[in-house]
């Protein structure tokens, strides 16, 4: 190439700085492929990037949706069956409250009193029965032996606790409530 260029008559100087000239386009023209591909890179990042973002929120949406979903479902199918124990337990509480009027009502104390008769040669035991409900209310049904060996009965009613007639000892301890001593 030096045989070419000095037959031009381009000097050795001339001829170098050609060279260096050429080698510096050469340079500049590496750079700016550089820089545009480099570039390039950079767009293409960015929309893979952009890609994979939108796919994350679509998936994660979906994930989202999918969860919000269950959950509601499950929310719905626990409000229901919390409305179905209202409704019963609502139920079951007017039948409580109607077997409670019953029960009032209904005797659910007998208690039994034995004793032997205060009258002169009966050697025989009386009793009386106390048959009462929670109010105390109910009747004392008592069996007296007499001399001629039968038996008179006696019934007594009792409302709220007080007899429509005065009571012996006896049928007094057979209307009470409480737990005692049966036998006097």
């Amino acid at each position: 190439m030096e045989k070419f260029l000095s037959t031009i008559g381009i000097s050795f100087e001339l001829q170098m700085y050609i060279i260096i000239g050429v080698m510096f386009l050469l340079l500049v023209f590496c750079f700016t492929m550089l820089a545009i591909v480099g570039n390039k890179c950079k767009k293409l990042k960015k929309r893979v990037d952009e890609s994979r973002s939108e796919e994350n929120d679509k998936v994660v949406s979906a994930t989202e949706k999918k969860s919000t979903d269950y959950f509601e479902t499950k929310i719905d199918d626990f409000a229901k069956k919390n409305n179905e124990l209202t409704e019963k337990i609502a139920e079951l509480e007017k039948i409580t409250a109607e077997l409670e009027k019953k029960q009032e009502k209904c005797f659910d104390k007998v208690r039994v009193v034995r004793y032997i008769s205060k009258i002169a040669g009966n050697d025989k035991m009386d009793f009386s029965v106390g048959l009462t409900n929670s109010k105390s209310g109910g009747f004392i049904l008592t069996g007296t032996n007499l001399e001629n060996g039968s038996m008179q009965l006696d019934v007594k009613t009792i409302k709220a606790g007080t007899a429509n007639v005065e009571l012996t000892e006896p049928e007094k301890c057979a209307s009470e409530r409480k737990n005692k001593n049966d036998s006097l």
